[in-house]
């Protein structure tokens, strides 16, 4: 698994809402209306790279494209804590990209001086929940979370990874 940083053009941002429009992507994720271009690209370009710390990432694999990760700062276990997203191209599911990339990803980031990774992953999410504990994070609970948008508190599990 290669790693390639996402830049913020049309190209990427186009890729990246493919992948999160897709339908098993839509009911994995917090909020489940899929993203609108020309509003999606606004939002890449302004929030996807706010921190060149966090960079977001494509994963690579003989030169095709095959994942996305995104990393935020993350509040609630200390500084230097940030929390990490997923997303398989769909053709592409299922065959270890996943927990490559999440290895890779961390890996980088922790590099770059955060201490703390943090995956939320809801309940239903038992492929996500199985990759992040072969990826060594560890589950440290499972909470009442609210999202902006939503009107009701989601639960999820939340694990973290920890720089050696």
């Amino acid at each position: 698994m290669n790693l390639e940083f996402v830049q913020p053009i049309e190209e990427h941002a186009r890729l990246v809402m493919a992948w999160r429009n897709d339908p098993v992507t839509l009911s994995m994720s917090f909020h489940k209306m899929p993203k609108q271009w020309p509003a999606f690209y606004e939002e890449f370009q302004q929030n996807y790279f706010i921190n060149d710390s966090l960079p977001p990432l494509f994963g690579v694999v003989d030169g095709e494209r095959v994942g996305f990760l995104r990393f935020r700062p993350y509040e609630g276990f200390g500084d230097s804590t940030c929390d990490i997203s997923i997303m398989i191209a769909p053709h592409h599911r299922g065959k270890g990209y996943g927990s490559a990339l999440v290895i890779a990803g961390t890996a980088l980031i922790h590099e770059k001086g955060w201490k703390t990774v943090v995956a939320e992953v809801l309940l239903q999410n038992v492929n996500s929940i199985r990759m992040f504990v072969r990826c060594g994070y560890q589950q440290v609970d499972e909470y009442h979370r609210m999202v902006s948008g939503l009107p009701h508190p989601i639960t999820v599990f939340r694990f973290i990874h920890q720089k050696d």
